[in-house]
Formats: structure tokens, C-alpha cells, sequence
């Protein structure tokens, strides 16, 4: 087993999405003893998107960032790519819109480190708006089981 934690980033065509999704990556304190990594699964993109992380992510060297590319897009193919190429054993999928707080990471580390049964992590998210809330957004929120509000 390698000890540490790999954020699996899918993404296409994000690059106005994650700068600041990996600034919240950036900013998630853990452990000296815990390794990690910030996997970037770049889904067939046509847009910057693997320079915008690299540039993100250029002040960080504690936290490295490796770049795989999968040409068939859809999320289900990124994952699996990201899962076959993360370099440990415990991985977080983070959507390149999703922001962590910043003891995610350790606490879901800990976790999973203190129970050889724990198979799946789930986290519960807070959707933020940056205008008004969509109309559809409450018929779907249960769904997700998140809540809402508006920056």
C-alpha cells in the first residue's frame, strides 16, 4: 500500500473553473507524514485547461500536480483513467468546480487510514451561486443531499 492521497481532478474544458477549485486544493493543511498529489484528468479538452493548472498550481511545490490526458470524453472514462493512474492508494474525485475546506483532505485520510472496510467516502457539498439560484436547483438538490446559497 502507498500511504497518502491523490485528488483525482476530471475535467474538460475547465480552465475557468479551476483556478480557483485548486486554490482550495492549495489551501488544505495536512500531516508532514501524509504524501498527496493533485491528478489533473484532462477529458478531451479544447481549451487551456492543462496551462491554467500548471499556472494554479506553479506556486505549490508541496503539492505535486501530474497531468494525464483522456481522449474519449465523459466522466465515467476520467475516472477510470484517473483511478489507473493515481500514485496512491487513497483517492478523492474533486469536480473542477468543487472547493474543499481545508481539513478535507487530512480527516478523509484518517479515516479511510483507521478502517480497512471503509470502500467509499462520500462528502456533503454546499452549492454556492454567484448570481441568483437557478430555478430547477431545488427539485434536484435532494438528490445530491446539498445546500445552497448565494455569494
Amino acid at each position: 500500500m502507498v500511504e497518502g492521497i491523490s485528488f483525482v481532478v476530471c475535467t474538460r474544458n475547465g480552465a475557468p473553473r479551476l483556478p480557483a477549485t485548486l486554490a482550495h486544493l492549495a489551501a488544505t493543511r495536512f500531516r508532514d507524514d501524509v504524501s498527496r498529489e493533485v491528478l489533473i484528468v484532462d477529458n478531451a479538452s479544447t481549451d487551456d485547461t492543462c496551462e491554467v493548472a500548471r499556472k494554479a498550481l506553479s506556486g505549490h511545490p508541496d503539492l505535486p500536480l501530474r497531468i494525464v490526458h483522456e481522449p474519449v470524453p465523459g466522466t465515467g472514462f476520467a475516472r477510470v483513467r484517473g483511478l489507473r493512474e493515481a500514485a496512491y492508494d487513497y483517492v478523492t474525485f474533486v469536480d473542477d468546480d468543487n472547493w474543499l475546506v481545508p481539513d478535507f483532505g487530512q480527516i478523509a485520510f484518517d479515516l479511510m487510514h483507521s478502517d480497512a472496510s471503509i470502500g467509499l467516502l462520500p462528502a456533503r457539498s454546499e452549492a454556492v451561486f454567484a448570481a441568483a439560484k437557478p430555478r430547477w436547483f431545488d427539485a434536484w438538490q435532494s438528490r445530491g443531499r446539498c445546500r445552497s446559497r448565494v455569494r
